[in-house]
């Protein structure tokens, strides 16, 4: 009995120390995609009500430059804008703040080595969100 109820210890003890590193190395590699290269907007979509998502066809395309010390520099033509960005322990939200420490916080959609999707509330004219897709 003693013996089983040490195997099950130390079963246990090796799944939750399997399953830490997996998060890790997990939240890592997230990383690592995020911080990759150059993203470029493909596409903006605004959805409507209805719930129908609607291509923006006059969308200007900007870049996101995401860095491991936190910094992410957004250019848009000749504009450059260097902000902050973070992200929650599951990679499933996307924060970016600016220097007046007013900020986005967007849902991660899919982050894949090749394609960045985010989402965010955008109410007006009817739209009621925002998704974008970047990719390298």
């Amino acid at each position: 009995m003693k013996s089983t109820a040490r195997h099950l210890l130390i079963a246990t003890f090796t799944a939750v120390l399997f399953l830490s590193s997996c998060k890790k190395d997990s939240t890592s590699s997230k990383t690592k995609l995020l911080t990759s290269g150059t993203w470029t907007l493909r596409t903006m979509e605004l959805q409507k009500k209805d719930g129908t998502w609607e291509v923006q066809s006059n969308a200007t395309i900007y870049s996101l430059t995401f860095k491991d010390d936190h910094t992410v520099t957004a250019v848009t033509g000749t504009q450059v804008s260097v902000k902050s960005w973070s992200m929650n322990d599951d990679f499933t939200q996307l924060n970016i703040i600016g220097t007046s420490s007013s900020g986005t916080a967007a849902t991660v959609n899919e982050l894949s080595s090749s394609t960045l999707q985010i989402s965010q509330p955008f109410v007006l004219n009817g739209y009621t969100n925002e998704r974008d897709t970047f990719s390298h």
